[in-house]
């Protein structure tokens, strides 16, 4: 092999991962989007993204999968600390409840239709 195709090959082998994941990570690939698009804090569990966002009152909780598409939960509910459990009610294109009386002092159970139960605490 020339010099020249050595260095060609070199370059190729460089640019592979930026052409797979994209340049600075903005890729449209599963697990590649991280960044909350409701304002509020964003957790992957499993292959799923939980958004939950704090609006006086209430609190929304948004499920996407790995490509950030929506996801309608089969149920979903709210366990909270004081062994409560307050039901997550689906609105328009999120999950909605009455927020918890601290945060963290709560944790989401989400069933996904054709998956698995997701369960997490947001601090």
């Amino acid at each position: 092999m020339s010099r020249l195709g050595a260095v060609l090959v070199g370059l190729v082998l460089f640019a592979l991962p930026f052409l797979k994941y994209g340049v600075g990570g903005h890729a449209h690939g599963p697990h590649t989007d991280h960044a909350p698009r409701h304002g509020g804090e964003l957790l992957m569990v499993g292959d799923y993204h939980l958004e939950r966002v704090v609006r006086g009152p209430a609190v929304e909780l948004f499920v996407s999968d790995a490509l950030r598409r929506p996801v309608r939960p089969a149920s979903a509910r709210m366990l909270l600390d004081d062994g409560t459990e307050r039901p997550l009610t689906w609105r328009d294109h999120r999950l909605v409840a009455l927020r918890p009386p601290a945060p963290g002092s709560a944790l989401y159970e989400v069933t996904v239709s054709d998956g698995p139960v997701l369960s997490t605490r947001f601090r």
